[in-house]
């Protein structure tokens, strides 16, 4: 639904749909930035509770694709 088509096909006018998108970027700025204070303040990132596995998987591959 990235496209104009959908719009298209719902009937509503590309600048009603412009509008839409810059409203709801404008309010996801704001809740997921409150989301992210919200869970750093329960939660220590990165922590006992969540290590962040996938960089200790992308370290190792970096260290096999760049070893000479």
């Amino acid at each position: 639904m990235q496209d104009l088509k959908t719009g298209h096909l719902l009937g509503a006018s590309p600048r009603s749909q412009f509008y839409g998108q810059m409203i709801g970027s404008l309010a996801s700025v704001f809740v997921s930035t409150a989301g992210y204070k919200f869970y750093t303040s329960v939660y220590t990132i990165p922590g006992p509770e969540f290590r962040v596995p996938s960089a200790g998987i992308w370290y190792a591959f970096s260290l096999l694709c760049f070893r000479s």
